[in-house]
């Protein structure tokens, strides 16, 4: 009888053990008057944070707290979810000169001092950037100080250049609209890509055609074959981010919208490829195949351009994704930077 009641006891302590480990914090910070919402969960136990940067600008940091890979992050780590000036949950009474690439450089490197002043100065810090956070991500490391506080930098087809990412959209659309209209010379998307990229000057690409190649390389990820999508996954997702997310889904269009309209002139001539140099701390970088959104090439220049040691930094290509290995290739993405955290925090 005692050792029944002792295994019960044990039991218990087990289960609450397990519960403690998946915390959930939400809390503001201020930068500049600038109050940004900040969502901390996973096994904060683990004193290993992950900073994630969303892309956009104007989406906000709970569209990447769901599915197989936020999971399975979570799970070994605490990942921080940040809502980015003027996006998402944040607020503030700032006027829109504060709203450029260094001020929000500055207010990422904030963070990961109050992250550091939170949860103890021993934490590992690893920051994420995917799409325009890897912009971000970017203009902080060269920018701020805050290699200082970090264990490693992590670029998801991160968009470092955006005149080079044009070309070389550019590029990629040549090439397949070509392959695929010499199979299908009637597809309607591919023809009207073949068109429009005809009529561009690669060395003066303006801001309307710089939108149009954004917007055309999301597109034609739904008619590439080879990605693969999880709908069932997908789904939930949605469902989630809807339903479940302590972010208003209509709420943050409305300030993303807003913020993205006041970063767009700056931004499109953005380019950080001169200065990739002066990130020296370990690296990964994960990129899709069929990335049109930000091509491969971007992948490529970062990895050879920092000045991180070779067997310090990695570049990781997935077969079968797109824009957002996240989505298309999730255990193997979130296993990728398992990996690259274990070996470095």
């Amino acid at each position: 009888m005692k050792k029944f009641i002792l295994y019960i006891i044990l039991g218990l302590l087990i289960a609450c053990a397990k519960q403690e480990v998946k915390t959930k914090e939400r809390f503001f910070f201020r930068n500049g008057k600038a109050d940004m919402m900040v969502l901390v969960e996973g096994n904060i136990s683990s004193n290993t944070f992950i900073l994630l940067l969303h892309g956009g600008p104007g989406g906000n940091g709970s569209e990447y707290n769901f599915g197989t890979y936020a999971k399975l992050l979570e799970e070994q780590y605490a990942v921080v979810y940040l809502d980015q000036r003027g996006q998402g949950a944040s607020q503030g009474n700032y006027d829109n000169e504060a709203i450029t690439v260094h001020t929000m450089a500055k207010d990422v490197y904030e963070l990961t001092k109050l992250l550091k002043a939170k949860y103890g100065t021993s934490s590992s810090i690893f920051l994420f950037g995917h799409s325009w956070g890897g912009m971000l991500g970017t203009a902080a490391l060269v920018e701020t100080d805050i290699q200082t506080q970090i264990n490693g930098w992590i670029d998801a087809d991160g968009a470092h250049s955006i005149p080079l990412l044009n070309k070389e959209a550019i590029k990629m659309f040549e090439l397949y609209s070509q392959q695929v209209l010499n199979q299908e010379p009637q597809n309607e998307l591919w023809g009207e890509i073949a068109d429009f990229i005809s009529e561009i000057d690669t060395n003066n690409i303006t801001l309307e055609q710089g939108g149009l190649i954004n917007s055309y390389g999301h597109e034609v990820e739904s008619s590439i074959a080879n990605i693969t999508y999880d709908e069932e996954e997908a789904q939930m997702s949605l469902f989630e981010y809807v339903f479940i997310n302590p972010t208003s889904p209509y709420t943050s269009f409305i300030t993303g919208r807003l913020t993205s309209l006041g970063l767009y002139n700056e931004i499109e001539k953005k380019s950080y490829s001169n200065q990739l140099y002066k990130i020296n701390i370990p690296c990964l970088f994960q990129w899709g195949v069929f990335d049109f959104v930000v091509p491969p090439a971007l992948g490529y220049e970062a990895y050879e351009k920092v000045s991180t040691p070779s067997a310090n930094k990695s570049l990781i290509f997935y077969e079968t994704s797109g824009h957002s290995p996240m989505s298309n290739e999730p255990e193997k993405f979130a296993n990728d930077i398992i990996a690259f955290v274990e070996r470095y925090k």
